[in-house]
């Protein structure tokens, strides 16, 4: 039985995923940070679906809760997890300026970061074994960022980084698509969804973001949109990257492999021993040499074999170059102070009949040093 793994399963669109893919007969892993609610769901699926249903409690912007997860699915002995739902997310609706650097920090962490560390972890076993799915949640914010917003550029890069894997794919059994809904009723807005013909046409439910993600998979679609409003809107926006993702493909199924087209060049006979070597022509000149090649650079100095410092300055061996640091420029003037001093002492002590009369006496040890 096939395992699939969501993340932020325990409401809204991830749980909507684990519904349905326990449908189908996955097992499933639902990864969310809060534990009560993460339990509460997984106790509904298996007891909905007869299915095995585990839970992994972790905090994904934190990274060591992400190296946990990450240290379940990598390498040989990881779990073989065949759906990947990078559904886990978060966002601000403080606008940039006034945002907290900590809450960006967790965007990014989170909406990246997470997508990255555990797509890399279980892309190579499904490769290996000739199938998988990841499915990386975005949103139509990637697309069509409110002012001010960080939330929109981190889900345009989960919409780039899906959109970057399928030409990586194909051909592999592994497939990748981008869930990029409008406003989704799961209660993460703070404001409640409209009634009428504005909130049907704008607002979706979770099960059906899930249920037209999964149909657009099938269909091969790497860019999965819900919605009469977004999707054609959306497709708009999209249709001249296409084209020219398509002209690329044309253009490079058509360009000739020059390495194995191109024959090698005859290397040129030696000059026979007792002929003096043929001068040089200088560079820009218009005679070449022979086969009409062009002729070559003149001798450049060589570099030296060691890099003389100047004397002010001093390398550290754990780095290339030289800071300055509080911590040199003290003990330069501590150095400088006890040079001082010992050189006032040698020369009290080599010219003690040199002090002019009526000098007062210093007591042993004291020197006049002046401060550094």
């Amino acid at each position: 039985m096939s395992l699939a793994l969501i993340t932020g399963g325990s409401a809204g669109i991830g749980a909507a995923f684990a519904d349905r893919l326990a449908s189908r007969g996955h097992d499933l892993i639902l990864v969310a940070r809060g534990e009560l609610r993460l339990n509460a769901m997984a106790r509904v699926l298996a007891a909905r679906h007869g299915v095995r249903v585990d839970t992994f409690v972790t905090d994904l912007a934190d990274r060591h809760g992400l190296f946990r997860l990450e240290a379940l699915l990598s390498g040989p002995e990881g779990l073989a997890v065949d759906v990947l739902v990078n559904n886990a997310g978060c966002g601000r609706s403080a606008q940039f300026p006034h945002a907290e650097r900590r809450h960006l920090q967790a965007e990014i962490d989170l909406n990246i970061t997470a997508t990255i560390g555990l797509t890399h972890a279980v892309l190579p076993g499904m490769l290996q074994r000739g199938r998988g799915t990841v499915v990386n949640v975005g949103s139509v914010a990637g697309h069509l960022p409110a002012p001010g917003s960080s939330y929109g550029p981190t889900k345009a890069w989960v919409a780039a980084f899906t959109d970057s894997l399928a030409p990586v794919l194909r051909g592999t059994g592994v497939a990748a698509i981008a869930a990029c809904p409008g406003y989704v009723r799961t209660g993460w807005h703070t404001s409640a969804p409209p009634e009428g013909l504005a909130g049907r046409l704008l607002w979706a439910e979770p099960e059906h973001v899930v249920d037209t993600c999964l149909a657009d998979l099938e269909r091969g679609r790497v860019l999965s949109v819900p919605g009469p409003v977004y999707r054609p809107l959306i497709e708009t926006i999209e249709m001249p990257r296409r084209a020219l993702r398509l002209a690329a493909r044309l253009a490079r199924a058509s360009r000739p492999d020059r390495r194995e087209t191109a024959a090698p060049a005859p290397d040129p006979a030696p000059a026979p021993a007792s002929a003096p070597a043929p001068a040089t022509p200088p560079a820009g000149s218009a005679g070449g040499s022979a086969g009409g090649r062009r002729p070559g650079l003149p001798d450049l100095p060589a570099r030296p074999a060691q890099r003389v410092e100047p004397a002010h300055c001093a390398r550290t061996s754990g780095s290339d170059h030289f800071v300055t640091t509080r911590r040199s420029s003290r003990e330069r003037r501590a150095r400088a102070v006890a040079a001082a001093r010992s050189r006032a002492f040698a020369a009290a002590e080599q010219a003690p009949a040199q002090r002019p009369a009526g000098t007062a006496q210093r007591p042993a040890g004291e020197v006049a040093v002046p401060s550094a």
